[in-house]
């Protein structure tokens, strides 16, 4: 059984602020892009048939970017956010793009119960958890304070 819990988790892009020309999915393929090796976003990239420059890591990748290295990054947009929260001197030349290359949706997997006419009470308890946080408002708080402010 699945926990399935959906939200706007994405690949997306960032830009440096100052580049201009990348505003959907075809300009990427006239400007550079810079990815994390080894992640799901190098994946994408090149499914789509495009190239990218890799990096050892997302700081590395995101600098490279604010020194021109690079035109773009690809990565997980609530990840890329909490980067960009926790380097301020950065956030002012990095800029996130206005689309996404794909939306995921992410689950948490617990195990079946030994018969099938059992209820699984992790499963419920995740699930009540999930929806308290979402009905409340915590939720969005959380994802504010970690991830700033998020486009619908």
């Amino acid at each position: 059984m699945i926990s399935l819990f959906t939200g706007s988790l994405a690949s997306t892009l960032t830009r440096n602020q100052m580049t201009v020309g990348v505003s959907e999915y075809n300009d990427l393929a006239n400007v550079s892009i810079g990815v994390v090796e080894g992640e799901n976003p190098m994946s994408l990239v090149r499914n789509k048939g495009l190239s990218a420059a890799g990096y050892s890591s997302l700081s590395d990748a995101l600098f490279a970017l604010s020194e021109r290295k690079v035109t773009t990054v690809v990565h997980d947009e609530p990840v890329i956010r909490h980067w960009l929260r926790k380097h301020p001197q950065q956030a002012g030349s990095i800029g996130l793009a206005d689309f996404y290359l794909r939306k995921e949706d992410y689950g948490i997997a617990v195990s079946k119960p030994k018969l099938s006419s059992e209820r699984n009470e992790l499963l419920d308890r995740i699930n009540l958890a999930l929806v308290r946080l979402k009905s409340s408002g915590r939720y969005d708080e959380i994802l504010h304070r970690y991830l700033g402010n998020q486009r619908n």
